[in-house]
């Protein structure tokens, strides 16, 4: 017997629904299943303007404990590196020479903390 299960996935800042197949009802103690991912796994922070043009100014989160940040380009390649200051909260990166594009700037060795950063002219 097919039972449809909803599963939800809290992340910060947003949560994501599933709908899944279960095909062993005797396995499941009720309709929804609910997965919070921790807040310390996961945290929030912006990049403004975004679409970008010659500059972009990012917000890091006020518990994060990292050192560097490093921009990629699609491919993976390393564009730019940052070294933070302990405490800082804000940094700009110089988009200029940059072409026109999809980039992730994360923490160094953090990928799960990818932010997407758009360049375009």
């Amino acid at each position: 017997m097919l039972m449809v299960a909803t599963l939800t996935l809290k992340v910060l800042p947003a949560a994501t629904t599933w709908l899944l197949g279960v095909y062993d009802d005797e396995r499941i103690e009720g309709p929804d299943l609910e997965i919070i991912v921790p807040s310390n796994q996961v945290l929030a922070w912006q990049a403004f303007p975004n679409p970008a043009n010659d500059l972009v100014s990012l917000t890091l989160p006020d518990n994060h404990h990292w050192e560097t940040l490093v921009l990629q380009n699609i491919l993976g390649r390393e564009i730019l590196r940052v070294q933070l200051a302990d405490g800082q909260r804000t940094t700009t990166l110089r988009t200029a020479s940059l072409a026109p594009g999809l980039y992730l700037s994360a923490p160094l060795g953090e990928k799960e903390q990818a932010l997407k950063i758009i360049v375009r002219r």
